[in-house]
């Protein structure tokens, strides 16, 4: 069973991809951001705890590392688009192409069929390189 390719499934995954990145880029890592906290702010939540500062640093280490994942998620989607794209891109050349091979083929044999010859097929003399050399 030959292989099918629904494009305008491909095609459709374009914008998803484009909108899911834009929201991690916009929300996720925009409100992650949000949950740093200043020194300030570790001291007001954390003070009563002896290692105050060790908490908050923590804390914002682990915002750090939930943001870098975010990023590198953002940039996973935008190399998917990229491919997806390029899939799309690929596979509507190779249709153009071979419609047009397709049309060549057909003029081809519609073009021998009226030269006369009554073979529906023409032939075409190949010369070869001079034997010394000479082209």
């Amino acid at each position: 069973m030959p292989t099918q390719v629904d494009i305008k499934s491909l095609e459709g995954a374009i914008p998803w991809l484009e909108g899911l990145k834009q929201y991690v880029q916009d929300h996720l890592i925009m409100q992650t951001g949000a949950m740093s906290l200043t020194k300030n702010q570790g001291d007001l939540y954390f003070g009563g705890v002896d290692s105050a500062q060790l908490v908050y640093n923590k804390h914002n280490r682990y915002v750090d590392t939930v943001i870098a994942s975010y990023r590198d998620i953002a940039h996973a989607l935008d190399a998917a688009v990229k491919a997806t794209e390029s899939i799309v891109k690929n596979y509507k050349d190779a249709e153009h192409n071979n419609t047009l091979n397709v049309q060549a083929v057909e003029k081809a044999f519609n073009e021998g069929s009226q030269g006369g010859s009554g073979t529906g097929t023409s032939t075409t003399a190949v010369t070869s390189p001079a034997q010394d050399g000479s082209f």
